[in-house]
């Protein structure tokens, strides 16, 4: 039985030793503590990913931040989902982890996507600022949830 896709890693490192390694400059942002002064990154893999996954967002502007941005995954057998994940950014300090169980056992259709886009507005805080009000950001994240959801249902088909 594989692991749960939980326990799966998002990436893995291959180090090999190498004495020439301590010279060469290091990337702060690579695991500091991963990799001893005399070991050198020589291979990385990156998981698969996931045939129903979508990430949408919105920005005023193409390059700007995100005002809202949606992330979802979706397990479909049968026109029915088994499961779903939904994680919002740009609501407020730290991405939000949706509570998606709701989604299992329901039909794969608009009514249920926009069910669960309006369940992620009730969930979050989002605050006001210049990018707009904090009720603004509710609609935004209700409409990109059931879009990605839609967006990833018509996958993997």
């Amino acid at each position: 039985m594989p692991p749960p896709k939980s326990a799966i890693p998002f990436w893995k490192m291959e180090l090999e030793t190498c004495p020439e390694a301590s010279s060469i400059p290091r990337m702060a942002s690579v695991s500091p503590g991963a990799a001893s002064p005399d070991e050198m990154i020589t291979e990385l893999w990156f998981a698969r990913p996931e045939p129903r996954a979508v990430l949408t967002e919105f920005a005023p502007r193409q390059g700007d931040f995100a005002v809202v941005a949606a992330a979802v995954a979706l397990d479909i057998d049968g026109g029915v989902c088994r499961s779903g994940r939904v994680v919002l950014g740009g609501v407020g300090p730290q991405p939000v982890r949706v509570e998606a169980g709701a989604l299992a056992g329901q039909p794969a259709v608009p009514d249920t996507w926009q069910a669960m886009g309006e369940h992620a507005a009730t969930v979050i805080e989002p605050p006001d600022d210049t990018h707009g009000s904090s009720e603004y950001r509710r609609r935004l994240t209700a409409t990109l949830v059931a879009r990605a959801l839609a967006e990833a249902s018509e996958r993997g088909t």
